[in-house]
């Protein structure tokens, strides 16, 4: 998308649900509407302003996606903020979901180990 408008996205991998509650909100609180998806391995968080290097810092965005963000700033000479729908990890595709903040609020309740019985 050259010359385009970046969303603002987020990255949350193996982050603890009280991070992820966080982000949401100060998301939610600073730019109004946020989408949210569930991945194999945390959330992605997406918002329809501008994206910002100081933004997704501020945020907990993912390091390795800021640090390849600023490289490809550099070389290209735009800021892209490139969140997949679907990906292959070398064994298989992956693909995320979207959920509505009550299905948020509600996954650490699903994600609780039972008890063993004795």
């Amino acid at each position: 998308m050259l010359g385009g408008r970046w969303n603002l996205g987020v990255d949350l991998d193996r982050k603890p649900m009280w991070k992820v509650l966080l982000v949401y909100y100060n998301m939610k609180y600073i730019y109004g509407s946020v989408r949210v998806y569930r991945t194999e391995n945390g959330y992605h968080f997406e918002a329809d302003v501008p994206t910002s290097i100081e933004a997704r810092c501020g945020l907990g965005d993912d390091p390795k996606r800021l640090m390849l963000s600023e490289l490809r700033s550099y070389c290209s000479g735009y800021l892209d903020d490139v969140l997949y729908d679907c990906k292959y990890d070398g064994k298989k595709w992956r693909s995320r979901e979207e959920i509505d903040e009550w299905y948020l609020l509600a996954d650490p309740f699903w994600h609780f180990p039972r008890m063993k019985r004795r």
